[in-house]
């Protein structure tokens, strides 16, 4: 059947409102429509019978023996025929676009069947191929093990077939999501991770600016293996496009009605700009329909489709109220509702926000659509650790009922010391429980930071009360000083996660010191006050060095004095020693950043290496010797990371980074409750990006970036609370922006670059400069993003520019204090010429008119 491009655009407004109708509902609209446009309904009519045949074999929606083809083919294509290099088997589905053929590949040299795409040659024929070249284009970008892979595209050259155009596709034998779920009667939890496949899919496509635009269960194929497949990219349209051209006004006007009503977003439905919000909406509608096996649409529940209202009120059922299956009220019912929100801006801002509070919902962690109340949260933290909290509140209880009869035998016998002195044992054991056994538990645990901050500081509250009340003997001066540490480090300490508060750190961490100074003055300091003494000293360290404040050295030097005090005792252990070798090659490193000179000739670090390789055969089974002596490898391949290394003393660093990684990342599988070896495996992997870097290796450097960051992301996002983790969000995209500049990869850098700017406008003031180099490690970020920024066209050059002064300004600090980086003359060698591609600043106090 010939249409005309006239008849075409009179037809194409028609045909959604006429297609979404009821068999019934669709006589009575055609009856009208023919006494109005007679001309019009035969056409339609026509079109609406081809429609009826694809929609038998699910025509064109996927590349899967999902169903027979119609007896009669509607095209002169023969089986056996040549498609360009492949032999046509058997028609699959056909459509108003064209047809799918099961075909194998008979050039080449390899042997597969595909399924073969062959897009029809109507009288629009320029338009089609322009639809067929846009999703070759497409595809040919996306791989990823969730959607159909693109294998070969052209235009057959073979007699019989010449100059007809060609995709070839992976071919999935499977059936439909729904389909699936239904079959093998899916629970709800294996329903949500087959769905979580489809997002990851999505996202895929959205990380390479493609929008899909007609996502629903017949577009997702599972295969027998359980392994979900998007397909057809069709009527995708990359984000970028301008679409300024006529051909593309043409594939606009054409395209932009293609979509399938029950699935589309309110914004696709009325002709407004697209987004990758437009894909959320569907997946929120596929959702639904996974989970209850009904439409949100009552008018399709009901055996119609969803009209213009259904778009503009935006009042849907929640899922938990359709279906008898558990497990959907309160969590799911809100993932789902959130991403059916009527104005984009309210729904997931990206398809990882989408997967990441399902993964909340099946982690048993608040989830963010809810917003949920302090109970709430609190709910979902009890089902997250039933078990140790069941043991914790059995303990709590107990020791609770313990301090409320030790208040009353205080109330009622004051006169008796006895008892007096009863309620003061009570009362102390009851704060070192808390300080010492809660909060140790709960520090390995992500989300725990403001619990933990309540606990030790009302524990430190008891002990100050019990040492108000007589003498202080050095047993309850050790236990306050332990308090005070423990409350620094969760204000603003090194590992674990903290707040963020410095001043707040500080303060209670002097606390400590003063009351640990006095006990060694006594001379009754036991090994445990010791190794509180040594972290006290060491936290102090880091927050003092951090502030440019000079007492960082003195800290350091008592650090090590209570360390080798550990180390060379008669009871040490190998998690002594190997401290002391750590801290020694720490304290070097510290040194080089704060005067600029190497420290490869310190005796210092000849007595680290000897105190590492008399340990390394000892350490055994123990988890926090090992953890030290990684980290002292660490260390010790940061000596070698200097200005004016040379390549052999790089290979060695390097190395030295891979055995400590290697290290690191076994720890975090043996302990995985713990997130510091997770931690300190990030900051390893991060440095060993930055070595590949200056040895030239980008695409290495990225490989480990990339890494990097994907662990970081889900940490960071599991404590929102936790400011060091996202400091090393912050170090990793910094470092991520160069790469991906280097790697050729403007688009990218220029997002890292972005993200960075904004994790360093919401720290607390003072966060960045906890990390060495955190001067260039910000410039850095303000080159390559600017750079990339720059280079993506006109629109970002103000923003590229302002960022680009920024290191300019940077310049003559950093000539200053670091003129052994400064050296290197491939340092911000793009910056001069980049500059001059700004426009010029209008000079201070001037007023343009």
């Amino acid at each position: 059947m010939k249409i005309s491009r006239e008849q075409w655009q009179a037809i194409s407004p028609l045909l959604p409102q006429v297609m979404e109708l009821s068999d019934a509902a669709r006589e009575a609209w055609l009856a009208e429509l023919d006494a109005v446009q007679p001309a019009l309904t035969p056409l339609l009519r026509a079109l609406l019978l081809a429609d009826q045949r694809a929609e038998a074999g699910r025509a064109f929606e996927t590349a899967s023996v999902l169903a027979r083809a119609p007896g009669r083919m509607p095209s002169d294509l023969q089986s056996g025929q040549l498609v360009g290099p492949y032999r046509l088997s058997r028609l699959l589905g056909l459509g108003g676009m064209g047809e799918v053929w099961l075909a194998g590949q008979v050039e080449g040299g390899i042997t597969r069947d595909v399924a073969l795409k062959l897009p029809a040659l109507l009288g629009i024929a320029g338009v089609w191929r322009e639809r067929f070249r846009r999703e070759r284009d497409i595809l040919a970008r996306l791989q990823h093990p969730h959607i159909a892979t693109l294998f070969d595209a052209g235009v057959a050259d073979v007699a019989g077939t010449q100059g007809q155009p060609y995709l070839a596709m992976e071919y999935v034998e499977g059936a439909t999501l729904l389909e699936h779920a239904t079959q093998h009667a899916l629970p709800v939890r294996e329903r949500i991770l087959l769905f979580q496949q489809v997002l990851a899919a999505v996202g895929c496509a959205h990380r390479q600016l493609v929008i899909h635009r007609d996502i629903k269960p017949s577009n997702i194929l599972v295969t027998p293996q359980g392994q979900a497949k998007l397909l057809d990219f069709g009527i995708a349209k990359l984000l970028e496009d301008d679409a300024t051209t006529s051909a593309a006004d043409d594939l606009t006007r054409l395209g932009g009605r293609l979509l399938t009503f029950r699935y589309a977003a309110p914004e696709q439905v009325h002709g407004e700009a697209l987004s990758t919000a437009t894909d959320v909406y569907a997946l929120g509608v596929v959702l639904h329909e996974l989970l209850t096996g009904q439409s949100p649409y009552l008018r399709v529940r009901g055996g119609a489709t969803p009209g213009l209202a259904d778009f503009q009120q935006q009042d849907f059922a929640q899922p938990s109220s359709l279906t008898a299956a558990g497990g959907l009220a309160g969590d799911l019912d809100a993932i789902v509702l959130k991403a059916l929100r009527r104005d984009p801006a309210d729904r997931y801002g990206t398809v990882e926000q989408f997967d990441d509070d399902l993964q909340r919902h099946l982690e048993r962690r608040p989830v963010l659509a809810r917003r949920g109340s302090r109970r709430y949260r609190m709910g979902r933290f009890i089902l997250r650790h039933r078990l140790p909290l069941v043991a914790a509140a059995v303990t709590t209880l107990s020791l609770v009922a313990g301090l409320v009869v030790a208040e009353h035998q205080r109330r009622v016998a004051v006169v008796a010391q006895v008892r007096a002195e009863r309620h003061f044992a009570s009362v102390r054991e009851l704060a070192n429980r808390f300080i010492y056994d809660i909060e140790e538990d709960l520090r390995g645990l992500a989300g725990t930071l403001p619990v933990r901050e309540k606990l030790v500081a009302t524990s430190v509250k008891y002990l100050d009360s019990l040492a108000s009340e007589g003498q202080v003997d050095p047993a309850l001066r050790a236990e306050l000083a332990g308090g005070y540490r423990r409350v620094g480090e969760v204000y603003g300490g090194v590992g674990n996660g903290n707040l963020g508060n410095t001043e707040a750190a500080i303060q209670n961490l002097l606390k400590a010191e003063a009351l640990f100074d006095a006990i060694s003055r006594q001379g009754t300091a036991t090994r445990r006050n010791l190794d509180d003494q040594r972290r006290v000293h060491y936290a102090l360290v880091a927050l003092f060095f951090s502030r440019h404040d000079p007492r960082w050295d003195e800290q350091f030097q008592r650090t090590i004095a209570v360390a080798r005090r550990l180390a060379d005792g008669p009871d040490a252990t190998p998690y002594d020693q190997v401290t002391i070798a750590g801290l020694l090659l720490e304290y070097l490193q510290q040194r080089y950043f704060a005067d600029r000179a190497p420290q490869r000739n310190s005796p210092l670090l000849q007595e680290a290496r000897k105190r590492m390789q008399d340990v390394a055969p000892r350490v055994g089974t123990d988890i926090r010797a090992r953890g030290n002596l990684a980290i002292s490898h660490y260390a010790l391949a940061q000596l070698l990371v200097v200005p004016g290394a040379t390549i052999g003393e790089l290979e060695g660093a390097f190395n030295g980074l891979q055995t400590a990684l290697t290290m690191l990342r076994t720890l975090e599988k043996e302990v995985p409750d713990d997130i510091i070896y997770a931690a300190q495996a990030d900051m390893v992997q991060s440095t060993q990006a930055e070595v590949l870097l200056q040895m030239d290796r980008p695409q290495q450097a990225e490989a480990e970036i990339a890494a990097i960051l994907a662990g970081v992301e889900a940490r960071s996002a599991r404590d929102p609370h936790d400011n060091e983790m996202r400091l090393k969000l912050w170090q990793a995209l910094t470092l991520g922006a160069e790469s991906a500049f280097r790697t050729g990869q403007m688009t990218l850098a220029a997002r890292r670059a972005l993200r960075s700017w904004q994790i360093m406008t919401d720290l607390p003031d003072g966060t960045v400069d906890m990390i060495n180099e955190s001067p260039v490690s910000v410039a850095n970020a303000d080159y390559f993003g600017g750079l990339a920024l720059q280079s993506l066209g006109t629109a970002q050059l103000p923003l590229a520019c302002s960022h680009l002064r920024a290191v300019e300004a940077f310049l003559p600090r950093f000539r200053k204090e670091m003129p052994d980086l400064a050296a290197d003359p491939r340092r911000f060698a793009q910056l001069l010429p980049a500059l001059q591609r700004c426009p010029a600043q209008a000079p201070a106090g001037a007023s343009g008119k």
